[in-house]
């Protein structure tokens, strides 16, 4: 329910993860019974303050709720740079491997792709003429000698 005087209306549209931006901060979309919502992208909405520091949204005349998310930014961002550190990864590749087999194949794709890389970088390490290739696959620029097949 909305408090008796509005202080924030603001016009929106909600991006591609199914979230609102509103000042800086990304918001999930909540239904009455407190389920998250994904309403398609690029849908037009009002977003709505309340003086007691609410946030709701409105859709076709049909109010939800907000909550903030707090990690939107920071995993967005260090997910790939903490994945590329555990798996000896460039967080780059990881970028470019999510984007293309999920392109390719969509989310069977997205799952598959950093495992997919895990495995050609080692086979890539283990083969001496494709060395030069799991160099540039990995996150740091010294290779660790290995056995290799000839």
């Amino acid at each position: 329910q909305f408090s008796e005087f509005l202080t924030i209306v603001a016009h929106r549209k909600v991006d591609n993860g199914c979230t609102i931006k509103y000042n800086n901060s990304y918001y999930k979309i909540y239904n009455q019974n407190g389920k998250p919502l994904s309403i398609k992208p690029k849908s037009e909405c009002l977003v709505v303050k309340t003086f007691d520091d609410k946030y709701c949204v409105l859709f076709d005349s049909t109010q939800y709720f907000m909550e903030k998310l707090e990690a939107h930014r920071k995993d967005s961002i260090l997910e790939p740079k903490i994945e590329g550190d555990n798996l000896d990864l460039s967080p780059f590749v990881i970028l470019v491997s999510l984007t293309f087999w999920g392109w390719m194949w969509g989310f069977i794709g997205m799952i598959l792709a950093v495992p997919m890389m895990v495995i050609l970088k080692i086979l890539c390490e283990n083969i001496s003429y494709l060395n030069g290739f799991a160099i540039l696959l990995g996150n740091k620029s010294d290779l660790k000698k290995a056995d290799t097949i000839d």
